[in-house]
């Protein structure tokens, strides 16, 4: 999965530095990813493709909401996933600022624990 995040933000990098999303490309028939990074100031949503076994570079939405609230913040980003109902995801990965813990026998195992960021 890490890997996953990696390109996907790699690929949000990309089309933040005014590269075009490729509206064009998009493809029922190509398998398509999620990266989402959320960010003190700022998180985002990046949706990319898989193109002939290759992970391609060029991200074909993007989406970025101010960190507010975990509840508004998570909420309006869920909404965007969820409305690309055109689309059929195989992956979704995230990078998140921290600590999270990573104790699976935890009850908040992928929770955000001490973090300096109030309200998180």
């Amino acid at each position: 999965m890490a890997g996953v995040v990696g390109l996907g933000l790699a690929a949000y990098t990309l089309s933040a530095r005014g590269e075009k999303p490729k509206e064009e490309t998009l493809n029922k028939g190509n398998t398509y990813h999620i990266g989402v990074e959320t960010g003190g100031t700022g998180c985002k949503v990046g949706i990319f493709q898989k193109i002939d076994g290759k992970f391609s570079h060029t991200i074909v939405r993007k989406f970025f909401v101010e960190t507010t609230t975990p509840k508004d913040t998570v909420q309006k980003m869920c909404d965007y996933i969820n409305n690309q109902k055109d689309l059929t995801f195989s992956s979704m990965g995230v990078a998140a600022f921290g600590p999270l813990c990573l104790n699976k026998s935890s009850s908040q195992f992928g929770s955000v624990t001490s973090t300096p960021k109030v309200a998180w």
